[in-house]
Parts: structure tokens; sequence; C-alpha cells
């Protein structure tokens, strides 16, 4: 996945709506509680202002009351008629009446009831009278059917029964009817009349409507901005998860299959390893790869090639268990997540695969590879499993029949050193740990140095001294062989220039030169100013190509070697007899020397055979004014052999091994003899 990809899939992930909805709630809450303070202080206020201009009122009507009623000299009749002109002045007046407190026998407050207009009279049992607001020495008491007195511990306008006092007043005549209204009892002393005289009134409190517009305008207004936020924050969360919805398909989705992609597969393979089918089995990572996609594509056509992709994603899907999974991972690999019992199984299903897709195309030969990370823990990352599958995958040659690999560890050690290898040889090479070892050659009648091979060794700065075999076959892979040629080549030609410069006779010294290298259509002049940048005669320096070099571009090789030999250099081939030796590339290539490879020499045979070909190979090459290297030599018997068999120089433990450039100097200029080996 591109770097642009993973920041908006680690964006997406610290993203959460918990926030939205959070502030959502909260806001609600908070509007809820505002709406209710303001309705609260609002009607307390709204309270207070119509309980003080009624009572102002009433004691008014009190007062009229009083000096009617206190002078006596008004008949019961006549106080009705007052009391009626007083209900039509004041509509919400609904009775009156005049009551005397007194002590029973037992010491209890009790009233009598002197006078009253109407049938009601305010209920007065000590056990029940309580007052519901009490200013200037006036007691009002809520009812709730003009009848009785509700409460006596409400004394905090907090503990108002508000839903009775707003209580929606129904069929009124007038054209703007009351918003809401409460019933209650005025009990007021009188002023003029003594031993606890009280006149009791019954009206309405009326909140009118325009009196509660301004509150319902703050609360509308409250309201709407509060609606507005919260409208807000709910189409953000909405947006959150369609963006998070649209951003995941984005980043899960393979754009060639249309199905899930590697980092899905990654994220969610986790999860699913969690799954029964995965408990009850072993599970499974495979890397199922179309080898040469690239190839297919070039030859069909890309769109081709894409929809071949995504019919093999199909058929590997429908093969699948519904909790196993596969996707595209790149190019031709398909990662899949199976389950399995046994390797055979695994075996079985993962073969079975690949007969369906190679039947998708009949017609071409379209060949599969497939890598087996065995699960052992599926608490494991699942980018490593997969990473492991492909290291098993890689471990398949090109020309292997069997296309399916478990992975191992040595296939993961040998990976990691491939790895460490690429990664430290261009620094190797800068630092010069590339160091030539020179192996002698001896002519094995005279038993006298008459050459050399220079054969590379790499001393590394903590892996020590490290064969050939280790990094050569790497080189040749990723190319960095021909870097290493022309190192060789050039330190060969600066010790034989410095050993030119001390006046010593030296002898030829033959360099190998990788197969890949005699691709290049240049060669020969890019070898000749190498050398010729320090005057080193071109007959000391001998070219050796290995005869697989004979089967990639011919006419190039044969190109190559005539102009070598034409600027003076000698030119062997290396290793012949090992493998499928051709004596075509004798017939054809104008060769000054042949290396005999050491394997002629390895084993013995009874019937002779052996040496009957190796005594022909010299003598054909004699014919072809070749000269013969005998490679591998390790018995005084192969070298008195060889001297009878006219072989020109004999390289082998027999007479030294490989050896640093030091030591050679010593043995080449120093005039030791050379001991005989029994």
């Amino acid at each position: 996945m591109n770097k642009r990809k993973e920041k908006r899939l680690k964006k997406l992930k610290k993203q959460r709506m918990w926030p939205h909805i959070f502030g959502a709630v909260f806001l609600l809450l908070g509007t809820v509680f505002v709406i209710v303070i303001i309705l609260g202080t609002y009607c307390a206020n709204l309270f207070e202002k119509i309980i003080s201009m009624e009572t102002d009122e009433m004691q008014q009507v009190v007062s009229l009351i009083d000096d009617k009623w206190s002078r006596g000299e008004l008949t019961t009749e006549e106080m009705d008629e007052v009391c009626e002109n007083i209900i039509k002045v004041n509509s919400n007046i609904e009775g009156i009446c005049i009551m005397k407190d007194f002590y029973t026998s037992e010491g209890v407050v009790d009233f009598e009831v002197s006078y009253k207009y109407g049938d009601d009279v305010p209920g007065y049992n000590q056990e029940s009278i309580t007052y519901l607001y009490s200013t200037n020495n006036v007691e009002i008491m809520l009812t709730d059917d003009g009848d009785s007195v509700l409460t006596k511990d409400a004394v905090d306008l907090n503990k108002i029964n508000w839903s009775t006092l707003f209580a929606t007043q129904e069929n009124l005549e007038d054209a703007r009817p009351p918003l809401g209204y409460a019933k209650v009892w005025y009990i007021i002393p009188t002023q003029y009349t003594y031993d606890s005289v009280k006149v009791c009134i019954k009206t309405k409190l009326t909140v009118e409507a325009y009196e509660a517009e301004g509150v319902m305008l703050a609360l509308t207004g409250v309201s709407l901005l509060a609606a507005f936020i919260i409208l807000y924050h709910i189409c953000s969360i909405i947006n959150l998860v369609f963006k998070k919805r649209r951003l995941t398909k984005i980043v899960y989705t393979d754009v060639i299959t249309g199905g899930y992609n590697l980092q899905y597969f990654f994220d969610v393979g986790k999860k699913l390893l969690r799954k029964s089918i995965f408990k009850k089995n072993n599970a499974a990572l495979v890397t199922l790869r179309m080898e040469k996609y690239r190839n297919f594509c070039s030859c069909y056509g890309t769109r081709t090639g894409e929809e071949l992709l995504e019919t093999y994603y199909s058929k590997i899907k429908k093969d699948l268990d519904k909790n196993e999974l596969v996707v595209r991972a790149e190019k031709g690999d398909f990662a899949i997540l199976i389950a399995y019992s046994s390797e055979e199984e695994i075996i079985r299903r993962l073969s079975g695969i690949v007969k369906a897709l190679e039947n998708v195309r009949p017609a071409q030969k379209i060949y599969f590879s497939v890598g087996i990370y065995r699960i052992k823990n599926k608490k494991e990352d699942v980018s490593k499993m997969y990473n492991l599958s492909g290291v098993a995958i890689n471990a398949i040659s090109e020309d292997s029949e069997d296309r399916f690999r478990f992975f191992t560890d040595k296939m993961y050690e040998d990976q990691m050193w491939i790895r460490r290898v690429e990664d430290d040889m261009e620094r190797a090479l800068v630092n010069k740990e590339f160091k030539v070892y020179l192996q002698p050659k001896y002519s094995p009648k005279e038993e006298k140095l008459s050459g050399a091979e220079a054969l590379v060794r790499w001393i590394h700065p903590t892996e020590g001294f490290v064969p050939p075999f280790r990094f050569i076959p790497i080189f040749e892979s990723n190319g960095f062989i021909l870097k290493l040629d022309d190192y060789m080549i050039r330190e060969v030609a600066i010790q034989q220039a410095k050993w030119l410069e001390e006046g010593k006779e030296i002898v030829p010294i033959s360099v190998n030169v990788s197969r890949i290298h005699f691709t290049r259509a240049d060669l020969a002049k890019h070898i000749c100013e190498i050398i010729d940048e320090y005057n080193v005669p071109h007959d000391k320096i001998e070219l050796e190509l290995t005869e697989s070099a004979f089967f990639d571009d011919k006419s190039m090789l044969l190109n190559t070697v005539k102009k070598l030999r034409e600027y003076g250099f000698a030119v062997s081939m290396d290793d012949f007899g090992a493998g499928y030796s051709s004596l075509n590339s004798l017939k054809e290539l104008p060769l000054d020397v042949v290396k005999l490879d050491a394997e002629f020499f390895r084993d013995t045979d009874e019937d002779g055979r052996g040496d009957i070909i190796v005594g022909d190979t010299i003598a054909l090459a004699k014919k072809l004014d070749m000269k013969i290297v005998a490679e591998g030599i390790e018995t005084r018997e192969q070298v008195d052999f060889l001297a009878t068999k006219d072989c020109d120089l004999i390289q082998g433990y027999y007479f030294a091994k490989p050896m640093p450039l030091d030591e050679f100097e010593q043995l080449a200029f120093g005039k030791k003899p050379v001991e005989e080996k029994q």
C-alpha cells in the first residue's frame, strides 16, 4: 500500500464518532437545563407579580367589606348585594366569606363562618391547612377545586405545582383567553374588627397570553439555536459514517478484482484466525502466483490480464469456506488464508484450485507456483506470515516440476543471507573487502610455476572469510557480478603492473569473466581499456569463460572472443566436461586454452574409460592448437598420468591451494622450491 493510502487509513482509524455523539447529547441536556432555568425564573417572577397585584386588589376589597361589616349597619341581604357588586367588578372572584377563629374546650383552634357569599368556604383543618404564599400578613392557599386547601409546606416558591397554575382554561368567552389560571383563597385579617376575624376571598389567578410572549420568544430562540447545533452534530455524525465507509472501501478495495486488497487481508486476517474453523483445524497462509504475468500482459494486453486476474479471484473465492479469505496481493499474486487438517489435504485443495485456474484459458500454458506458510502462532503478525509464504514461493526454481513449497527456517535463513549480501556488496566493493587469491598452475613435466588463476574471496568485517559459493550465485542473479568482474580484472592488472615495475618476471594470470558480461557488445574494448590503464602486456592476462556462455547469444560471444584475441588476450574455456559439454563449442570458438573440469579426475574407474576420454580430449585440443589445463589435481598419480598425455598445465591442491597475493609472491619470486607431496 502506498504512503498516501496508508496515511489516509491512519487518519481514518483515529477518527471517532463518540465525540460527536456525546457532544450532541450534552448539548441537548444543556439546552433542556437552560430552558428549565429560563422557564422557572420567568414563572417565579410572573407568579410573584400576579400575586402582588392580586393581593393589592384583594386588600381593597377586604377594606370595603370590613368597613361595611364592622359597622353592623348592613343586613345579610345588603351584604350580599355588596358582594355581588364586587364580583361584577372583578369577575375572577367566585366567593367571599367572613370567618372567626376560636378555641374549643379541648384547646383546639376552630373557626366559625360569620358570613359567606357563595357555597364555598376554605377547609381549615389544622392537619391539612398550609400556606402557599404569604405576603403582608396575607395568607394565600392554592386549591384544586376551590373547596379545599392543598398544601401547607409549600412556602418555598420552588415547590409550587406549576402544572396546576398553568392548567389550560377551556370554554372561556374572552376574545383572547388567558394562558392559564389557578383558584386560590385569599385569607386576610380585617382592619377594624377584633377576635381574629378574617375575610376569605376565593378568586382566580390568571396568566394572560401576552405575559408569556417574552419567555416564549426566548425559549423559541434557545430551542432553535440548540436544534441547529444538534442538527449540525447529527449531520457531522452521518457525514463521518459515510466518509468512513467510503474511505474504507477505497483503502480496502482492489481496483483490478473489485474484491478486498492486501491491506484488508492484514487487518482482518488476525480476526479471522479466531473463528471456530481455525480453532478446530490448522491454519496456513498461502501465496499463489501466476508466473510470468507481465509477459502474459505483453502478449495479450493489460486489460486481458486484469480480466483474467478477476476471473481467478472469483474462482479461488468460490472454492473457499466463508471464513477463509483470498485477496489479490500484487501483480499475479493472491494471498489466501485457509484451514486444513493435514498437509495432504491442503495440497489436494490447492491443487484443485490450481487446476481450476489452468482450465480458465486451456489454450495457453499458464504456470502457477504456491508458497505455503503453516501458521503455528495465530497471534503472529499477518504481514509477517505473508512475507514468509513469499520466501517459500521464491525458493521454487524456474525449472522445478514441483510447484508447491512449504516454508522452512532454512529458506528464511537463505533469504536473509541474500538480503544481507545485497545490502553489503556495494560497501564491500568500495572498501576492497573482496580479495584476490591466486592458485598456481604448474607444468606437469618440469613442475615449474607457469601461471595462476585469480579467485575472489570475501573477507567480511563481521562474517569473516566468506567462500565464493555463498555470494557468487547471488551476484550472478542480481547483476552485481559485472562490477565484480571489472574489479577483479583491475586488481590483477594493478598487481601485475606492480611486479613488472619491480622488475620481476611475471606469469600469465587468468581471470574469470561471467557469462552475463559476454552479452555486452563492447566487452573486448572495455577490458582492454582497464588493462591498458596500467600498461600490462595483454599476453599476461588470460580471460576465462564458462561453456554455458556458448548457449546464450552465440553470435555475440564469437565476436567478443575474436576481438579479445585480436587485442592479444588469451581466451580459455573453464570447466570443460562439467555438465553437458559440446564438442561444437570447441569447433566454433577460437579458444586458446581448454580447462578440464575436476570431475574428470575425482572418481577412478576400473575400466579406464575416464583416462581414455582425458587423453583423447588432450590430443584433440593439441590438434586444434589449444593448450590444456587440468583442474582439481590432488595426487601424484594424476600428475604422472597427465605428464604422459602431454598436458600443458596442472592446477590443484597437489601443488598449491588458492593463496593471498603475498604468499603467491613469496612462492613465485622467493625462489623457494616446491615440496613434492606424497
